[in-house]
């Protein structure tokens, strides 16, 4: 069995950087406090369907629609460096190199060809570019405060007191409940691809 894949090892998460973003509720010298920041950062990009946080550079490659625009999966594109696409021949696949000023991109992820149409091919656009958001002080909001609870209840249960009386309540932890709030994905579905499905 091999270990899961880090998905926000780009992002240096330390102790540190946990507890400047947590303004303190997070311990520096705790790795766990990294490390729930890493998984609810994770989790954050399971749920929104991208990266999200930090610009990045990459290739997307999406499937032709057979129409003059194609959708990216992201929400903030920063500059397209290059975009090619794959066309069936006959004789087997070409790939095309468009020129820049053949085509005319939205921050919002939309690519339009100027003219024509876009291949049908599945995988047949590849667009090379930068995006992502640079900061987004609500998500990591959502980020730090989910990372408090998961790091003071990881099961889910938590110790609530109301007077004299202990319990023990299943919230927001990983096994005991959703990782974030209600009004928290009300900040996520802004950055998420499909909101509602």
């Amino acid at each position: 069995m091999t270990a899961p894949i880090d998905l926000w090892a780009d992002l240096p998460i330390d102790g540190e950087t946990a507890q400047a973003l947590s303004g303190g509720m997070l311990l520096a010298d705790s790795d766990d406090s990294a490390a729930s920041v890493r998984r609810i950062l994770s989790w954050v990009r399971t749920y929104c369907g991208w990266h999200v946080i930090g610009e990045r550079a990459e290739t997307l490659i999406v499937d032709g629609t057979g129409a003059s625009t194609v959708h990216l999966p992201t929400l903030r594109v920063v500059d397209v460096a290059e975009v090619s696409e794959e066309w069936w021949t006959g004789q087997g696949v070409e790939t095309s190199l468009l020129p820049a000023t053949g085509y005319s991109w939205s921050v919002h992820g939309v690519v339009e060809k100027r003219s024509g149409v876009w291949t049908r091919e599945r995988r047949g656009v590849k667009v090379s570019l930068t995006h992502g958001f640079d900061a987004a002080d609500d998500l990591l909001g959502v980020v730090v405060h989910a990372a408090v609870r998961h790091t003071s209840a990881p099961d889910g249960n938590a110790l609530a007191r109301v007077g004299d009386i202990s319990y023990q309540s299943s919230g927001a932890g990983a096994a005991g409940g959703s990782a974030f709030l209600q009004s928290e994905y009300a900040v996520l579905d802004h950055y998420r691809l499909n909101p509602g499905v």
